[in-house]
């Protein structure tokens, strides 16, 4: 079976990649663009083909030729125009599924990886719910519903089925990196005086899940919350330091107003640097959220998953690796 990957190269693309190339009977094709960086890649066997998801479906159908299942990861979590986000993350999934309807033979399945934030946070004391009216508090949370629309619009064309992950760590991810290190100086910054929830799902648990929406057969046409454990901030801060062996921490509470006063000056300077950032203005509302448990009743009835790697294991291999990398 021929698999065709875009976004390979991302944290979590990369997990993928390796835990697809340990199993027996698949061929992997990985999308890559010039550009793309495959240090991660170096356990995985693949076949590469040139490309970004940007071009036009007709340029993508050439090379999606004799591609058995599609596994769409590529797509963007920061940029420095609004628009970015929809020409990749919504324009992205257009060009792929298109390009599937031109193939002679259409793959038997394709994946759309879209997140959490396509929902918008739990309600009512309730979690994040694949059933929820969906009410994105960001920009990339907007583009990702947009993106789910286009998927929705061609399933009764292509058998497609959209997984939702929440929050991903592990080995390879840097966007936490900067709490670790926080965390490894004695120091944690709590984000406004509520006590905030969230879920944290280990990246092979998320590339088992992708892999599972892929085989299931009742998988297609339907879209999953796939993730970890819920935990609450105070409590991930106290596992995450005894993870870097950590007895105390210095805990700060900073007050919404003066967050977002400091979301307005990150996104000022990644307009100065012209380099997109994590933390901008458009993304505190995300952050500010205070529930972000997720509910994963529908991805263990129709995918059979679960999440198997407990928080504190996952905590304590992502910091080996942080030090392994010399990060730390």
């Amino acid at each position: 079976m021929r698999v065709l990957i875009t976004g390979a190269t991302g944290f979590l693309g990369s997990h993928l990649a390796e835990y697809l190339s340990r199993l027996t009977g698949l061929e992997l094709v990985l999308l890559l663009r010039p550009t793309s960086d495959p240090r991660w890649l170096a356990g995985a066997r693949f076949e590469r083909v040139g490309g970004d998801v940007t071009e036009p479906p007709e340029v993508l159908a050439r090379k999606f030729e004799r591609v058995d299942v599609v596994l769409h990861l590529a797509g963007i979590t920061k940029a420095l125009a609004r628009r970015a986000f929809f020409e990749v993350n919504q324009g992205g999934v257009r060009n792929v599924l298109e390009a599937c309807l031109r193939l002679s033979a259409p793959p038997r399945r394709v994946v759309v990886v879209s997140s959490a934030g396509a929902l918008g946070p739990g309600v009512d004391g309730r979690p994040v719910r694949d059933d929820q009216p969906p009410h994105p508090v960001d920009v990339y949370g907007e583009s990702k519903l947009a993106a789910e629309a286009e998927a929705k619009v061609r399933q009764s064309r292509l058998p497609i089925a959209i997984v939702r992950p929440g929050a991903i760590y592990g080995p390879r991810d840097l966007e936490l990196l900067p709490y670790f290190r926080a965390l490894h100086r004695g120091l944690a910054a709590r984000i406004g005086l509520k006590e905030a929830w969230m879920n944290l799902a280990f990246g092979r648990d998320v590339a088992r899940a992708i892999w599972l929406a892929a085989t299931a057969p009742a998988a297609a046409g339907q879209a999953c919350l796939v993730g970890g454990q819920d935990v609450e901030a105070r409590e991930l801060c106290r596992l995450a330091a005894a993870a870097l062996g950590r007895r105390r921490v210095i805990s700060v509470a900073i007050p919404g107003p003066l967050f977002s006063l400091a979301a307005l000056a990150s996104s000022a300077i990644g307009a100065i640097t012209r380099r997109p950032r994590i933390f901008t203005w458009g993304t505190r509302r995300r952050l500010l959220a205070r529930d972000w448990r997720l509910d994963l009743s529908r991805a263990e009835s129709i995918l059979g998953y679960r999440p198997e790697v407990p928080l504190v294991e996952g905590l304590a291999e992502t910091v080996a690796w942080y030090r392994a990398q010399g990060l730390l």
